[in-house]
């Protein structure tokens, strides 16, 4: 059999490198998820690491990951064997594959793309009821250091405001019995610099959330005004250039290993095996 040429064989292995750093990630993927779901101390990780962490969505999360780690391993698994041991039937495959999750991709894209208000919606409209109804609660401590650290981060007060504290459980319960002169949580005080989480001014904070707070002094100086849905549709628009750049890279790069895959199974086939 005639032997392929050099620019085939660095296709080769091109490709082999490209499916073994896929298949590790796959592999690093999928040993984080089955260390969540099957060690029942795993999350007190999350708990010292100081991040929230809700069991159900958690364990939720780890299945994800599960899945698409496995994929992963699946087919890196399959495109280096393919690649190495050059069997075109497999290489083939290894595209088609390829294929079918690309336009997977694509297709989940377009759908949120026409959903998308209603997407939104559903989100806005959970968040709602877990400011309204839970944050505070003594069982729901994760939602809490979640918007806690949500507003903190984003230096956001509320969903759409900070006035939507003033009709939560939190406002009318528990605030009365811990903070009764806090009528928004301190997390929504401004701070020092982003890394700090002491209020410049805990009591003209407090006072500038309040209807009685002297409006000659600007509000926006101890307080952060904007809700969080606002802040977040205004970090993406931010970085709506890098999120898009990411896409299309990650899928020119599946489109150039499906390329590299059909041309290699293709050489092969017709002249056989490299030497």
């Amino acid at each position: 059999m005639a032997k392929l040429s050099c620019g085939f064989k660095c296709a080769k292995y091109f490709l082999f490198v490209f499916n073994f750093i896929f298949w590790a990630a796959g592999a690093v993927l999928l040993a984080i998820g089955i260390w969540f779901l099957a060690d029942a101390n795993a999350l007190g990780w999350l708990h010292v690491a100081n991040i929230a962490a809700d069991e159900s969505l958690i364990k939720a999360a780890a299945v994800i990951i599960v899945v698409v780690g496995g994929l992963m391993f699946v087919v890196g698994g399959l495109g280096c064997c393919a690649a190495w041991r050059e069997v075109a039937e497999c290489l083939l495959t290894f595209a088609a594959i390829l294929i079918i999750l690309l336009l997977g991709q694509l297709v989940t894209g377009i759908l949120a793309g026409i959903f998308y208000d209603k997407i939104t919606a559903n989100v806005e409209q959970r968040m709602n009821v877990t400011l309204q109804s839970q944050y505070g609660l003594s069982n729901a401590s994760a939602i809490t250091e979640t918007w806690d650290l949500l507003q903190r981060e984003m230096s956001c007060c509320g969903l759409s405001g900070y006035t939507d504290w003033f009709t939560s459980w939190w406002y009318s319960n528990n605030n009365r019995q811990t903070q009764p002169s806090w009528p928004v949580p301190a997390t929504c005080c401004r701070t020092m610099d982003p890394s700090s989480s002491h209020p410049i001014n805990e009591t003209f904070c407090s006072e500038a959330a309040t209807s009685t707070y002297n409006i000659t002094l600007q509000r926006s100086l101890y307080l952060n005004v904007q809700g969080c849905e606002e802040s977040f549709k205004m970090l993406v628009r931010r970085h709506l250039a890098i999120i898009i750049g990411v896409a299309i890279g990650l899928i020119m790069v599946q489109i150039i290993g499906i390329v590299v895959a059909c041309c290699l199974g293709m050489q092969i086939r017709n002249v056989g095996t490299i030497a």
